[in-house]
């Protein structure tokens, strides 16, 4: 008896053994099977960084390096700021990865056009429809100038703006206005659009304001600080003021106090290439400041500029 449990036990002390061994090569051959780890080279991996996320094949790990926060400044320039609208067509178009815009003057009717949903066919059309039929009175469209309160753009801001906030916007925007008692300047980023408009518009000699407050036209380093302050490094200024004359003999003898206050805007500018990253001069020089008939040349010089400083800013910053 003795003798068989000692041969039962060496058995199965065998047997077990042996299947311990089984399992093993069992698991053994499993891992072999299992497909091996890649990891991508130096070169794949250079070659992914500084692409924007968006632009990565599906599944892909973001290698990606982070990229620079980018407001636009839209300066003044009255009826030139449409330039605007063709200068951020080109940019969008070329990805710039645009998270702020600043308006001035009428550069704010663009930005705030813009900042609502980042489109910037909805801004060219939204222009387009400021005709002569929409506004009551002459001032806007006649030879002389006959300067108007910003009321009569009220049904203008209303069929294209709504009653929508600056927090609902897709894009964050400001514009600063002036205070006509005090001289204070106070940043439009809270509250309807309309209304920050109807405070940030009003200059000479087109508009006279409705309340204490008229664009703060000389705004410019103020604009680069605000935004500096949230965060942004890449601040891209554009002027359409341009070159040339800003008003025609007759003009600057009817509105003389207002053509030295834009000459003065105009010379403020060159102050901006200290303060701003990046510049992107229109040339407007044919263009009047108030002429409202050439909407689309207006936009067409502005994808011009726009397309050439696109391509600098995606070698610059790597978008």
């Amino acid at each position: 008896m003795i003798l068989l449990l000692q041969t039962t036990t060496s058995l199965l002390i065998v047997s077990l053994m042996l299947n311990g061994c089984a399992g093993l090569k069992i698991r053994e051959d499993f891992r072999k099977k299992e497909p091996p780890v890649v990891q991508k080279s130096s070169e794949e991996t250079k070659s992914l960084e500084g692409k924007r996320p968006e632009s990565l094949p599906t599944g892909a790990a973001s290698t990606a390096t982070e990229l620079p926060k980018v407001a636009v400044v839209l300066g003044p320039g009255g009826v030139k700021a449409f330039a605007h609208a063709g200068v951020l067509k080109e940019l969008v178009k070329a990805r710039i990865p645009i998270g702020a815009v600043v308006g001035i003057e009428w550069g704010a009717l663009v930005g705030a056009f813009y900042a609502q949903n980042g489109k910037t066919h909805e801004v060219e059309w939204k222009l387009y429809k400021l005709q002569k039929a929409d506004l009551p009175g002459k001032g806007l469209f006649s030879a002389s100038f006959k300067a108007e309160s910003i009321g009569v753009l009220k049904k203008y801001f209303i069929q294209n703006l709504g009653e929508m906030s600056i927090d609902w916007a897709k894009l964050e925007f400001a514009c600063p206005s002036q205070s006509i008692w005090s001289g204070a300047l106070v940043w439009q980023s809270r509250g309807r659009l309309d209304r920050a408009l109807s405070k940030c518009m009003p200059y000479p000699p087109l508009f006279r304001p409705s309340s204490p407050w008229m664009a703060a036209a000389f705004a410019e380093e103020d604009s680069m600080r605000y935004l500096k302050r949230r965060g942004y490094q890449v601040i891209i200024y554009v002027n359409v003021l341009g070159t040339g004359e800003l008003f025609s003999q007759d003009e600057l003898l009817e509105n003389y106090q207002s053509a030295l206050l834009w000459q003065e805007i105009r010379r403020s500018k060159k102050r901006i290439q200290k303060l701003a990253t990046d510049v992107i001069e229109v040339d407007t020089r044919e263009y009047k400041m108030f002429d409202f008939s050439n909407h689309t040349g207006l936009v067409s010089v502005g994808e011009l500029a726009g397309r050439r400083q696109a391509r600098k800013l995606i070698e610059k910053y790597g978008f």
